[in-house]
């Protein structure tokens, strides 16, 4: 259900004189100086009214703003002790399975070096073999070598309903002119170099008809300023 929000008469008068003043200058048009001067004098009394109905808006809406600041600070504090208690839970998880993978990984590095050993002392017998001769046993022994592979070391990962674990890939630039060169050549998407508008932007204001970047175009505006009367 919605709050019903009391709008004062002033500051109903001054929306429904918004429309009007929209209508009325539509279809303004300047065509002599005096026109000019009376689109001036136009421009600051809209300015006025905008200020004065932003004025009446503020009144309304302080109010709403504060009781909602005082809410969000009552409740800010116990979200955040929470969310850092997730953080800390999941980081102990997520930290409890790269252990398990690292040791995965040394049980393999294991496996697989005792196999390599496997493979060659079977090798050596049948080199021994066959300097001796036996030609049968020496075969024997090389597809033995051959067929010693070693064992796929996996570990049971741990379940919990409700949690499920997955990658989050990210990437970061450690060499931007490489990157640049890459976007350059083809080899990368460009809407990975970001244009700085508002660095272009201060060196244009800086530069102004100076401003010589390959790429970028510099031009001016005409800005109309006034204040409310």
């Amino acid at each position: 259900m919605q709050p019903e929000i009391t709008i004062p008469s002033e500051a109903k008068a001054l929306m429904q004189d918004a429309e009007k003043t929209l209508q009325l200058v539509r279809d303004y048009q300047i065509q002599t100086a005096a026109d000019y001067e009376g689109a001036a004098e136009q421009l600051k009394a809209i300015k006025s009214k905008a200020k004065s109905l932003d004025e009446q808006r503020k009144a309304i809406t302080k109010p709403l703003d504060d009781a909602k600041q005082q809410v969000m600070n009552l409740f800010r504090p116990p979200l955040q002790f929470l969310a850092d208690a997730e953080s800390l839970i999941k980081r102990g998880m997520a930290d409890f399975q790269r252990e398990q993978e690292r040791l995965r990984l040394e049980a393999q590095r294991k496996a697989e070096e005792q196999a390599r050993k496997e493979q060659e002392r079977l090798a050596r017998r049948a080199e021994q073999a066959a300097e001796k001769g036996q030609a049968d046993k020496a075969e024997r022994l090389a597809m033995q070598a051959q067929m010693v592979q070693a064992p796929v070391v996996a570990f049971e990962k741990p379940k919990a309903a409700g949690v499920s674990v997955r990658k989050n890939w990210k990437a970061d630039v450690v060499d931007f002119d490489a990157l640049v060169k890459a976007v350059a050549a083809g080899k990368a998407p460009a809407r990975l170099l970001m244009v700085n508008t508002t660095e272009l932007n201060k060196i244009a204001k800086a530069l102004q008809a100076d401003t010589d970047i390959p790429g970028v175009h510099v031009y001016a505006e005409d800005v109309v300023a006034a204040r409310a009367i």
